[in-house]
């Protein structure tokens, strides 16, 4: 594959993703807004999920997904969730270091 080939292929597979990320975000907007669940592990093994509501639109989803990013001290995760989701949403905390040491 040649490295115009590739870049092609990388461009055609950006697209279908945001293509796909647009219609999601449609399909779960709800006045004019979209529900997100950030779950965070931090460095110290405690992970916990939070929620941010912003407008329906893919750049303020990109920019928050940048932002949750660039502050990450480990793994992260963002989900859009559905109004009737968001209606039954409870926050989550768990220390997987205080479970292993039993403290």
């Amino acid at each position: 594959m040649s490295n115009l080939d590739y870049r092609n292929a990388v461009d055609s597979f950006v697209e279908s993703e945001n293509d796909r990320l647009k219609a999601q975000i449609e399909e779960k907007a709800e006045n004019g807004s979209i529900y997100v669940e950030i779950w965070q592990r931090d460095c110290d093994q405690v992970e916990a999920t939070s929620l941010a509501i912003i407008p329906a639109k893919l750049s303020e989803f990109t920019n928050l997904e940048e932002s949750v990013y660039e502050s990450a001290e480990g793994a992260v995760s963002l989900a859009i969730l559905t109004p009737s989701q968001y209606r039954s949403w409870t926050r989550t905390i768990r220390d997987r270091r205080a479970e292993q040491y039993n403290y």
